[in-house]
Parts: C-alpha cells; structure tokens; sequence
C-alpha cells in the first residue's frame, strides 16, 4: 500500500510538473495558428513539432518524410527538425536532443525543444514587430501573425542576423515584400540568451570541456 501511494505521489507529481509545459505547447500552437491540442506532453509527437517547424519558420525542414508512416519515419522527421534548428538556426550543439528519445515519449528531450521553439518564436516575433513598424508605422501590428509578410521578414531577419549560413543548402523562399534594410550583426551571446535548456547553458565545445 506504500509503494502504491509513493507511486501515486510520484505521478501527480510529474503531471504537476508536466503541466507548464503543457501550456507552453499549447500556446505556441494558438500562436501559429494550428487548431491542435496538447493534453500530456507525450502528445507533443513527430507531427506536431514539425508543425510547429513549420509554423513559426515557414517551412518544412529539410528531408522531411510527408506522410510518415512508421515510428522510424518520425523518429527521422523530429531529427530533422533537431539538426535544422541546430546547424541552420541556432549554430549550437543540441546532441543531447534525439529524435528516437523525442518519440519514445521522453520528457526531458519534449521540454527541451519546446524550449527552444519558445524562445525562437519570440525572437523571431519582436524582430518582426520591429522591421514591420519600420515598413509601414500606420499598419496595425500583430507579431504573433505569421503571414506570408511576417514569413519573409522572418527569411530577411535571419540572413542578416545569423549570415549566410541561414539555409545554404536549399535555395530561400520567394519574398512577397522586400528585405528589411541591414541591421546590426547579433550582439555576442545573444544566441546563448535566446534559450537555455534546463537551466544549463547550451555548449558548443566538446563535451569534456563544458
């Protein structure tokens, strides 16, 4: 009877936990406008984190399955999204994220790159807010909108901010409005502040020297 209750606990515990993050999926989702929902963080699967690639960066990553119908296919999907964010975003490295552990259902790699979407997004969306103001100051602004506006100022923010390592191995998508103007380079460790995984700051050296 102990043991039961100690497990019982230990559940609540974890869903109590569970639950901030949760929200965040859920309202990551509102944001990009995708009519899913998130009831336990294991629903948070390949298919909705590749719609939330999508959503908030306006586009598929690269090689990804279109209709996944195994296990390793979304395994294969998420890893994508992970080396994306990594390599074409980011510039960190995100070992410690797996598809294969995403898709098992494990919490921690969920967390994470929710994590990392969060903070994406946000920055993303004040850079947009921002250059938007900047074309047009008498339009309304909405930076959660991610329109076919808000897609290509996302594009023009992130050649200027992260270089031309920004998807060079796929050719940019059509702008529907021109580039924002140049703006100043990223200030050193901004990329180190936009997300922080666990409370453990994201290492780009190898491991035995972090």
């Amino acid at each position: 009877v102990t043991a039961a209750m100690a497990s019982e606990s230990s559940s609540s515990v974890s869903s109590g936990a569970d639950q901030e993050w949760i929200e965040l999926a859920n309202s990551l989702l509102k944001k990009v406008h995708l009519l899913l929902k998130v009831r336990r963080l294991s629903d948070c699967d390949g298919h909705l984190l590749v719609s939330l690639y999508e959503g908030i960066l306006g586009d598929k990553p690269p090689d990804c399955i279109t209709d996944p119908l195994t296990k390793e296919d979304h395994i294969h999907n998420v890893q994508s999204v992970i080396d994306s964010l990594a390599l074409d975003y980011l510039h960190v490295n995100l070992s410690h994220i797996t598809g294969e552990g995403v898709v098992s259902g494990d919490a921690e790699s969920i967390r994470n790159l929710l994590e990392i979407f969060d903070g994406l997004f946000e920055y993303l969306a004040e850079e947009i807010e921002s250059e938007s103001e900047q074309e047009d100051e008498t339009a309304p602004q909405d930076p959660y909108g991610l329109s076919a506006q808000g897609q290509s100022i996302i594009t023009g923010v992130l050649e200027e901010e992260l270089g031309a390592a920004h998807r060079t191995d796929r050719p940019p998508p059509s702008a529907t409005v021109s580039a924002p103007p140049p703006v100043e380079s990223m200030e050193e460790g901004s990329t180190d502040d936009l997300i922080e995984l666990g409370g453990q700051q994201i290492c780009t050296e190898p491991q035995s020297s972090c």
